[in-house]
């Protein structure tokens, strides 16, 4: 007997990471959101339902069916329909990805329906076409470790090439969700074009150390390689307690603090669940003195991405 319905679970991220903007990310264990995918009459994609009133139903203009479009399209069965009811469970415009964690786990539930035709690797370049629909812009730094899990390096996506990176094994991610809303679009619409030389061998050259402090566990080389010379100057504007969020941060021991994605989301990083406490709650202390509902996430990195939690 056929399934009739899978529902799958993706994760939030964080993306850029400081040095790799649209080009790093990482997954962490929750928050995340939930998409069931069903049997539907109809061919083609189709929003079902979702409990978010700011996300959109129409099919063409959802990161979730856009994703199962093009998954439906490379199956190359045009009879086949899939509806999809999208449970989000966590909040929209945030910097912590929550359209791309609607693609994965839409793609991740499709696929189990349809009996996994697609090896889940074959499903980032469904993704990034759903994601897409989100801002216009083509990139995977959210989608990737959503589905896929782990800290990640998109090189290419024409092919598509991501590379995993090693995890310290006490390494911690806090990431504070200030109740504040910046859209993708907006915070892509104030950067500008061209970059210092200066800078960008800065960045570069961060970036390469950053790697080489992952796969030698360098816990001070990290620290020092984790500045975003490029990308959080700009934005900063958008996130007016960033400097105090980051100050409070810092002088709890953090080995990071900066933007998560577009914000206003901040993420940190630290040695140890003890010293990522002590940090968030010296970023939620700022938040209070400031009077600006907020939500703290602390987490390890999630090394699994996206996975299927029920079918009947």
């Amino acid at each position: 007997m056929a399934i009739e319905k899978i529902k799958a679970f993706a994760p939030a991220t964080v993306s850029n990471i400081c040095v790799g903007f649209d080009v790093m990310g990482l997954a962490i264990e929750a928050p995340g959101d939930e998409v069931l995918a069903s049997r539907h009459h109809t061919p083609g994609a189709h929003i079902l339902s979702c409990n978010h009133e700011k996300i959109p139903l129409d099919a063409g203009l959802n990161t979730a069916s856009v994703a199962v479009q093009a998954l439906l399209d490379k199956l190359g069965d045009p009879q086949m329909g899939i509806g999809l009811d999208i449970i989000k469970k966590m909040p929209v415009g945030t910097g912590m990805g929550s359209s791309a964690a609607s693609a994965a786990a839409a793609l991740v539930a499709a696929n189990a329906l349809l009996g996994e035709p697609f090896r889940k690797i074959e499903l980032l370049d469904f993704a990034v076409i759903g994601e897409r629909a989100a801002d216009g812009a083509t990139h995977a730094d959210n989608v990737a470790p959503s589905l896929l899990g782990g800290l990640m390096i998109i090189r290419s996506l024409d092919p598509t090439d991501v590379i995993q990176l090693p995890i310290p094994s006490d390494l911690y991610v806090g990431l504070l969700f200030p109740h504040i809303t910046i859209l993708t679009k907006e915070a892509r619409g104030i950067l500008k074009t061209e970059v210092p030389m200066k800078l960008f061998n800065q960045q570069v050259a961060n970036m390469g150390s950053l790697i080489s402090a992952l796969y030698r566990e360098d816990w001070e080389m990290m620290g020092r390689s984790l500045v975003d010379m490029v990308i959080e100057p700009q934005r900063a504007c958008l996130i007016p307690f960033l400097s105090q969020v980051k100050k409070a941060a810092y002088e709890a021991g953090a080995l990071t603090c900066s933007i998560s994605g577009a914000g206003p989301a901040i993420f940190t990083f630290a040695k140890g669940k003890t010293q990522i406490e002590n940090i968030g709650r010296a970023m939620v202390d700022v938040m209070n003195e400031l009077n600006i509902p907020h939500d703290l996430h602390i987490s390890k990195i999630n090394q699994k991405g996206s996975i299927v939690l029920e079918g009947k």
